[in-house]
């Protein structure tokens, strides 16, 4: 109906990886009886505000009884959701739709880790392609978190899902960072025959990202790019140490992240 207030909510569940994650957004429909989300705002009491395409699904919450993040325990099963589209006054259903959403396309294989010291997950595409190692700053209930490492594999990428502790024999918690640890992963990668580039890319994630820029500063000629997201820009709550070389800890206090020397410490 033209101009007419719905609701689409959003569901996915999946009880044998304890998924419960849901969203209600409300919409109003323009003289055509449609609404967009890659250019319309939902109306106030939505699960997300503002322009997003993707805002339905991304602005899902956990359910009670729910894992709190969405990381899959197996990355190569499919993600089931449900759309319900209701009248917002009536909640009379006027359309529903299941979409699969895919981590990893069927061409990519994925392969376990256990080289060396090196800990983590291969994915591996058809074709040879650049290098890139993801590093997150959490694990996945004693796996590494492999969800970013299996979408950039399905876009051509050999990614390495790297895991620096609470993985297998790798130390529960982290403290100090030895970065000869993450340079024999790089030339793990970069001993692939699959791996066409001289050089690896980093995508790092909180510590990881820490982690990544730490890598991009000493292993300087094996890395082509570096990517973080939600890094701190500091070593902590340990050193980072490589060879001779350390990045002194920085001291964590409530609230905030409080860095040793300020200001003139990180222009150092």
């Amino acid at each position: 109906p033209k101009h007419f207030d719905v609701t689409l909510e959003t569901s996915l569940k999946d009880e044998s990886q304890r998924m419960n994650f849901q969203s209600a957004c409300h919409y109003r429909t323009d003289s055509q009886g449609v609404f967009c989300t890659n250019t319309q705002a939902p109306a106030p009491g939505s699960a997300y505000s503002c322009v997003h395409s993707s805002g339905p699904l991304w602005s899902a919450q956990p359910q009670k009884g729910s894992m709190v993040r969405l990381w899959p325990h197996d990355i190569m099963k499919s993600l089931e959701y449900k759309f319900l589209l209701k009248n917002r006054k009536t909640g009379e259903v006027l359309a529903s739709e299941n979409i699969t959403k895919s981590f990893v396309n069927k061409e990519v294989r994925r392969i376990v880790i256990k080289t060396g010291r090196i800990r983590g997950t291969l994915f591996v595409p058809s074709k040879p392609g650049p290098g890139i190692i993801t590093l997150y700053g959490g694990v996945n209930k004693g796996n590494v978190p492999e969800d970013r490492a299996a979408m950039l594999a399905s876009q051509g990428f050999v990614t390495l899902a790297l895991a620096f502790f609470g993985v297998d024999d790798l130390p529960e918690v982290y403290s100090t960072f030895d970065m000869e640890y993450f340079k024999e992963a790089v030339d793990f990668l970069l001993s692939l025959p699959e791996v066409s580039h001289p050089q690896v890319g980093l995508c790092g994630i909180s510590t990881g990202g820490n982690i990544s820029l730490a890598m991009m500063m000493f292993l300087t000629r094996k890395i082509g790019a570096c990517a973080v997201f939600g890094a701190s820009f500091v070593s902590a709550p340990g050193l980072t140490v490589y060879k001779d070389k350390v990045i002194e800890a920085s001291e964590f206090v409530p609230l905030t992240l409080a860095i040793k020397g300020g200001l003139d410490e990180i222009r150092r």
